[in-house]
C-alpha cells in the first residue's frame, strides 16, 4: 500500500471514529441531563420549593429532610401526582454525605442556613439558599 493512500485512508477512518465516540449515546434522556437534588427544612418554604423544583424539566426530588413530623408529611404532600417519591433522612449530616444527588437546597429557618449550606459544599454539594444567610449581619460575613 502507498504512504499517502495510508495516510488518507486512516485519517478518514479516525475523523469518522471521533464522530462515533462523541455521539451522545443517551441523547436528551442521558443521565447527565438530570439534576437529583434534596431540600432541608419543608415547613414551608421547603415545601414550596419542591412543588416548584418537580415542576422543573430534568429536575428530581431525590430527599426530603426535616426533622418535624408535620413538616414531613407537608413536604411529601408537595410532591407533585406521579413524580417519584422522595426518600426521607432526618440528620442534615447523613444526608449531605450522600453521594447520589447533586444540590442541596435549604428551606429550614434562618438560624439553619449557615450551617447547612457549609454542610453541603464541604460535601460537594451545589446548595440553594435564600437570604439571610445567618442568624445575624456578624454570622452572614
Amino acid at each position: 500500500m502507498e504512504r499517502r493512500k495510508f495516510l488518507k485512508n486512516s485519517s478518514l477512518a479516525a475523523a469518522g471514529g471521533l464522530t462515533i465516540v462523541n455521539f451522545p449515546l443517551f441523547g436528551k434522556n442521558a443521565p447527565s441531563n438530570k439534576v437529583i437534588i434534596a431540600v432541608m427544612g419543608v415547613n414551608s418554604r421547603g415545601a414550596f420549593h419542591i412543588k416548584n423544583f418537580s415542576k422543573i424539566p430534568g429536575v428530581e426530588v431525590a430527599y426530603i429532610c426535616d426533622v418535624e413530623d408535620g413538616a414531613i408529611k407537608r413536604g411529601f404532600d408537595a410532591v407533585p401526582e406521579g413524580s417519584r417519591k422522595p426518600v426521607l433522612e432526618k440528620d442534615i449530616r447523613k444526608l449531605v454525605a450522600k453521594t447520589d444527588f447533586d444540590a442541596l437546597v435549604i428551606g429550614a429557618p434562618d438560624h439553619w442556613h449557615a450551617p447547612a449550606a457549609l454542610m453541603g459544599v464541604s460535601n460537594g454539594k451545589h446548595v440553594y439558599v435564600e437570604k439571610p444567610a445567618g442568624h445575624n449581619p456578624r454570622e452572614s460575613e
